[in-house]
C-alpha cells in the first residue's frame, strides 16, 4: 500500500516514483547506467527509454508498452539539488511471495553518499510490507561497489550466469561434430518449442528463473523469419538459425543464434552435461552457428551448472568477460 510512504519528500531525498512526472529523467540515469545491456535483454524497453528521454511529453504513451512498465512496478527515487539523481525499482514476481529488485542507479557524482543504500532499503521495506518473503537480483560481478552493497544488506549467491564472447569464423572451416551415439543435430520445427520449454524449465532453480528467465523465444520460427531464410538463398544474411539436439524422437536441447539491436547472441537451451565428448558435440554445433554471423562478435551466457559445456566452448575459442550472479534474500 502506497499511504505508508506518502509523506516521503518530494524536493530532497528520498520519494516514490511518479511515472507520469519522473519517467522522463529515470529513463536518462537509467541509460546511462545499462544502456547497452538493457538493449540487449530487452529492445523494446530500450526504444521507449530513448524516445521518452528525447521527447518527455510522450511518457504517458508508453506506459504499459513493455515489461519495465509493469503496472505492479514500485519505484522510488532520489532528488538532489532540485533533480533526480538515483533510482529503483521493487515489483513482484509470479509467484507473488518473491519480489524483484531492479534498475538500481545512481549519477556517477553523487556515489559514495548512501543514496543507493537508501533506495534499496525503501524497495526491501515496501516489499516486506506487501508480504515479500523473498527479494532477488542480479548484478554483474565486476559492479563490486554494487555486491558489497547487496551483500551488506544480506543477499546471498544464488546462481550465475558466466558471459563468453567470440569473434565467428566461417562455420565450414570447421569439422564435423562428434556426438555421443543417437544424438543428431537438425533445425528446429514450430513444434519443438514446447519441447524445448519443458528443457529450460528444467535448467535452473526455480527462483534463479523468476529473477532471469530463461525464454525459448529465440527458438520461434515467425513467418517473418521465414521470408528472410528464403532471402538468404539470394544471398542475404540470417536474421536468426535455430538447430534441436534430438535423441530419437526426443528434443533434448537446442542452440539458437539470434541478431537483436544489431548484436550477435546465441541462446543455449541444454541439459546438464558433463561428458567431453558431449559437452564437445554442443560446443562444436555453437561455434558453427556463431560462423553465421559473417565475423561479428557472438555473446554467449552460460549457467554455472553448464561447467563442462562453457570449458569447451572457452576450448572453441570463446572467451570469459563477466558474470551475472543472480541473488537472494529472504525476509521471512
Amino acid at each position: 500500500m502506497l499511504g505508508a510512504w506518502a509523506n516521503l519528500s518530494t524536493d530532497k531525498g528520498l520519494r516514490l516514483f511518479n511515472p507520469f512526472r519522473d519517467l522522463p529523467a529515470v529513463a536518462v540515469l537509467l541509460l546511462q547506467a545499462f544502456g547497452d545491456e538493457m538493449a540487449l535483454e530487452s529492445a523494446a524497453s530500450a526504444r521507449a527509454l530513448r524516445l521518452v528521454s528525447r521527447f518527455p511529453f510522450l511518457s504517458w504513451m508508453w506506459l504499459g508498452a513493455d515489461a519495465w512498465f509493469d503496472s505492479d512496478l514500485v519505484g522510488f527515487v532520489w532528488l538532489e539539488d532540485g533533480r533526480i539523481v538515483g533510482n529503483a525499482d521493487i515489483a513482484p514476481a509470479a509467484s507473488g511471495r518473491q519480489w524483484i529488485l531492479s534498475n538500481v542507479a545512481v549519477e556517477p557524482q553523487y556515489r559514495g553518499r548512501g543514496i543507493a543504500t537508501a533506495l534499496v532499503r525503501a524497495c526491501i521495506g515496501y516489499a516486506s510490507r506487501e508480504g515479500a518473503s523473498t527479494v532477488l537480483l542480479q548484478v554483474w560481478t565486476r559492479n563490486e561497489a554494487a555486491r558489497r552493497l547487496y551483500e551488506k544488506e544480506g543477499f546471498r549467491p544464488l546462481s550465475s550466469v558466466a558471459r563468453l564472447v567470440r569473434q565467428a569464423e566461417p562455420a565450414l572451416a570447421l569439422p564435423a561434430a562428434q556426438c555421443p551415439e543417437g544424438w543428431q543435430w537438425r533445425d528446429c520445427q514450430a513444434s519443438d518449442v514446447h519441447r524445448l520449454s519443458r528443457v529450460a524449465g528444467a535448467m535452473l532453480p526455480y527462483e534463479a528463473q523468476a529473477v532471469r528467465p530463461l525464454s525459448v523465444a529465440a527458438f520461434d520460427i515467425t513467418l517473418g523469419e521465414r521470408w528472410r531464410r528464403l532471402g538468404r538463398i539470394a544471398g542475404r544474411p540470417w536474421q536468426a538459425r535455430q538447430r534441436v539436439l534430438i535423441q530419437g524422437e526426443a528434443v533434448l536441447g537446442g542452440l539458437a543464434l539470434q541478431r537483436t539491436a544489431g548484436t550477435w547472441r546465441l541462446v543455449a537451451v541444454l541439459p546438464q552435461v558433463e561428458a567431453p565428448l558431449a559437452a564437445e558435440c554442443l560446443a562444436v554445433e555453437a561455434v558453427r552457428l556463431s560462423g553465421l554471423a559473417g565475423g561479428s562478435a557472438v555473446i554467449c551466457d552460460v549457467p554455472d551448472h553448464l561447467g563442462g559445456y562453457r570449458r569447451a566452448l572457452e576450448a572453441a575459442g570463446f572467451a570469459y568477460q563477466d558474470s551475472l550472479m543472480q541473488m537472494s534474500l529472504t525476509l521471512s
